[in-house]
């Protein structure tokens, strides 16, 4: 069972949320694809795909 909380409670403090990435992708992001050795080149015809 739950504890209600008190008035004496602390509020918890600020919560940092770092920049979100943009939801398109862009060259920075096909550079990130082509310079990952994970996909042995398979992902790199992505940049390209219309």
């Amino acid at each position: 069972m739950l504890k209600p909380l008190t008035p004496s409670a602390a509020a918890p403090g600020a919560v940092v949320v770092p920049p979100l990435e943009p939801i398109t992708t862009g060259p920075t992001w096909f550079d990130a694809v082509d310079a990952n050795p994970f996909h042995h080149g398979l992902l790199s015809g992505l940049r390209t795909y219309p």
